[in-house]
């Protein structure tokens, strides 16, 4: 399977790359022999899930939040489960394609070669990114932040493949409004 190139990844929106560059405030820290720094992937998966499911996961300047829409939704539907695949562009089950989602996914697939580079790896190196979101519809919690929003019980796994077959995995642990 050839590498995804930086040429298959739709460019973020201008205000996104800000956001992300701003909120990052890091350099590109690459090997200082040029090779691809393979084990900040799981950092990169940790940060990828972690900036999905907080409140700059926006897609109309800070008035709908994405992770929102998705516990919404799985309420809504009864589907407890959210699968999102970053390199090909899918969301499933497709109740969660909703144009906000989609939205919010176009711009991390654009996002996610400078997440990678930024970090040390070699974009070049990434086989798959996908996200995992799975929730306890039966529990809610409180939050002191915003009583009135019920927070779920879930659990999110990040998941980058590089070119060797291994996986690097995150676990973002902390939802949007806590």
């Amino acid at each position: 399977m050839a590498a995804p190139s930086l040429a298959t990844a739709q460019p973020a929106p201008a205000e996104f790359r800000v956001r992300y560059k701003a909120a990052s405030g890091r350099s590109s820290r690459r090997a200082r022999n040029g090779m691809s720094k393979y084990k900040v992937l799981k950092s990169v998966a940790h940060n990828l899930g972690h900036s999905f499911l907080s409140d700059m996961n926006t897609v109309d300047s800070f008035g709908t939040f994405v992770p929102e829409i998705i516990f919404q939704l799985a309420q809504a539907h009864h589907l407890p489960r959210i699968a999102i695949d970053f390199l090909s562009g899918s969301i499933e089950p497709p109740q969660f394609a909703v144009a906000d989602v989609r939205k919010s996914l176009e711009m991390y697939r654009g996002a996610l070669p400078g997440l990678v580079e930024s970090q040390g790896a070699s974009w070049d190196v990434v086989r798959g990114a996908k996200l995992e979101i799975v929730f306890d519809l039966s529990m809610t919690k409180e939050t002191m932040y915003a009583p009135h929003r019920p927070v779920p019980t879930f659990s999110c796994t990040v998941e980058i493949m590089d070119d060797r077959g291994i996986r690097h995995l995150g676990h973002p642990q902390h939802w949007w409004i806590n």
